[in-house]
């Protein structure tokens, strides 16, 4: 899980899936020498933050950036980003309600987290940054949680709620949970490439 900010599925503003550039003309304007940072789904881990803090914070950061982290779960989670910014303590996903989240915890008798459904609150994406965070423009914007990336890959098309919103987001790092995706909408996908029920990936002849 905690492979996102800074290796290897992510997915880095560079467009896939009809997404453009995360630019928004009207509001580069509001760019100031306060930087904020949002991540979204922590995970019990927080050491990319650390590092950014205590790395770039007084070189490249202005020492007033501000951290914010968002996750379901407060066990960990809470202290940890704490200590850095400030705490969120629901799922950020594509929509606003009470529902199934996959997330991370401790499993009975071993010593080891494991990802487990659970029921949570959700606030969609956009509701977070234009209302809760309260800002127009991010500097960065990681994003790991659990399958609830792509109902927000919406928000960052042209046009999109984002810029409906007029908000920025400068940088983004994004962890696709499944690299192989079927276009369950066609029929004719669906009946070539699923096969009793399962995915296959050479298809039937």
């Amino acid at each position: 899980m905690r492979q996102r900010k800074g290796a290897t599925i992510a997915v880095m503003v560079v467009v896939v899936l009809c997404l453009v550039i995360l630019y928004n003309s009207s509001t580069t304007q509001e760019q100031v020498s306060q930087s904020v940072i949002v991540t979204v789904g922590i995970g019990k881990d927080t050491k990319a933050e650390e590092a950014l803090s205590k790395t770039f914070v007084d070189q490249v950061l202005p020492n007033d950036t501000l951290f914010y982290g968002a996750d379901p779960i407060l066990d960990v989670n809470k202290e940890l980003y704490s200590k850095i910014g400030t705490f969120l303590p629901f799922a950020v996903s594509g929509h606003t309600g009470i529902s199934q989240a996959r997330v991370l915890e401790p499993e009975l008798f071993r010593f080891a987290d494991t990802y487990v459904e659970r029921t949570v609150i959700h606030i969609d994406l956009v509701t977070v940054l234009n209302e809760i965070i309260n800002k127009k423009f991010y500097d960065a914007l990681w994003i790991d949680n659990e399958w609830s990336e792509y109902e927000m890959l919406p928000f960052f098309y042209r046009d999109g709620r984002l810029d409906q919103n007029n908000i920025t987001i400068c940088q983004m790092n994004m962890e696709a949970s499944h690299s192989y995706l079927l276009s369950i909408s066609h029929s004719q996908c669906v009946s070539k490439y699923i096969v009793n029920g399962e995915v296959t990936l050479t298809g039937k002849p």
